[in-house]
């Protein structure tokens, strides 16, 4: 499974497990935030806002643009089930945020 980079930008709600809002660049430039519980997203023994932290996602294809831009295809929900609050969760985003 591969990880991708993600930027753990806020908490949501403190209660347990605390749910914080998370950000990552899409290759089109947008900006795509989620809300998560901080288990699945973060390390929660060293946990400080912000901070940088990796989630699980499928990859799902490689390619270079016209540009040169190394891209990658990938799902957030598989294996969590992690999607926007518009129910996206397939997203093109640079190669070098995705970790094997």
């Amino acid at each position: 499974m591969a990880r991708l980079l993600v930027s753990i930008d806020r908490v949501v709600d403190a209660s347990f497990p605390e749910l914080v809002e998370c950000s990552f660049p899409v290759a089109s430039g947008r900006l795509v935030r989620f809300v998560e519980k901080l288990p699945v997203v973060g390390d929660t023994d060293h946990f400080v806002v912000p901070t940088i932290a990796k989630i699980e996602c499928l990859l799902l294809e490689k390619k270079t643009d016209q540009q040169g831009n190394d891209l990658a295809k990938i799902d957030i929900s598989e294996p969590w089930g992690i999607t926007t609050d518009k129910d996206e969760s397939v997203f093109w985003v640079n190669l070098s945020q995705v970790r094997d």
